[in-house]
C-alpha cells in the first residue's frame, strides 16, 4: 500500500509491547500450551489476544539443547464484522535477545500456502517486509504453524537466557459490496474489490513471544 495515500486514509492505531519474559526452573517439566490466537475485533478497531499477554508462544519455554517445538497460531477475524485483509511483519531482534536467537532456527508456515520464514530466530528474514495472510471472512481465520529448532549444541552458556521475539500483525478491513450494484452482476470478494483512498481502516499491534532456555538435563 503507497504510505502516503495512507496518511490521508482513516487510520486507527493500537499497539502493545510485549515484556513478559518467563523462565523455567530447572528440573521443572513443561506442559503443552493451548494454541495461542490473534483476532481482529471491527468494532473495537482492535486485536484481541489468548494469552492476553500477546506471549504467542507458550511452548517455546524450558528450551533443552535438541528440541524441536511446535506452535499453532489462529489469526482471526471476529464474527460481526466485514472481510478483512490480514498482514504479518518480524522486527530484527534486540541485541539482548540475539545473542540466543541467532543460535536457533524459527520456521513459519500459513496452512494451505507453505512456508513463510525459515532462519535464524533473531532476524527478520521474509518477514522484513509485510507478508500477506489473506483476506479473512467474519468468523473465520488462518493458521500459522510454528517450530522452533534448538541445535545439541547450545551450551550450558545459556542457561535460564530467553529472547524476544517481535511480530506486528496489520488489519485493512476490506470494503462491502454495495447492496445497489448493477442486477445480474457477480459480487466481488477479497483482493478484486477496491476500496477509495479516505475509507480504509488499518489496525496494527505489536505482539510475539518469548523464548526461554533452561539448563541442559541429562540424556538417558
Amino acid at each position: 500500500m503507497d504510505m502516503t495515500k495512507v496518511e490521508s486514509a482513516l487510520r486507527f492505531l493500537a499497539a502493545c509491547a510485549v515484556t513478559a519474559v518467563l523462565c523455567i526452573p530447572v528440573g521443572a517439566g513443561r506442559a503443552e500450551a493451548a494454541a495461542s490466537s490473534v483476532v481482529y475485533d471491527g468494532g473495537a478497531r482492535s486485536f484481541v489476544f489468548v494469552p492476553e499477554s500477546t506471549d504467542l508462544f507458550g511452548n517455546f519455554k524450558g528450551i533443552m539443547p535438541g528440541d524441536v517445538l511446535e506452535q499453532e497460531i489462529a489469526v482471526g477475524n471476529a464474527q460481526g464484522g466485514v472481510p478483512v485483509k490480514l498482514y504479518l511483519r518480524a522486527e530484527s531482534a534486540d541485541v539482548r535477545s540475539a545473542k540466543l536467537l541467532r543460535s536457533l532456527t524459527l520456521r513459519v508456515g500459513l496452512e494451505g500456502a507453505g512456508t513463510l520464514f525459515d532462519a535464524p530466530a533473531n532476524e527478520p528474514g521474509g518477514l522484513a517486509d509485510w507478508t500477506y495472510l489473506g483476506t479473512v471472512a467474519p468468523g473465520d481465520s488462518a493458521k500459522l504453524l510454528v517450530s522452533l529448532v534448538v541445535p545439541t549444541s547450545l551450551g550450558d552458556e545459556f542457561q535460564f537466557a530467553s529472547g524476544k521475539v517481535v511480530w506486528t500483525f496489520k488489519a485493512e478491513e476490506a470494503p462491502v459490496a454495495s447492496p445497489e450494484r448493477e442486477a445480474g452482476s457477480a459480487p466481488r470478494t477479497g483482493d478484486d474489490m477496491v476500496l477509495p483512498v479516505g475509507a480504509a481502516v488499518a489496525v496494527a499491534v505489536v505482539a510475539g513471544g518469548t523464548v526461554a532456555f533452561a539448563r541442559r538435563r541429562a540424556r538417558r
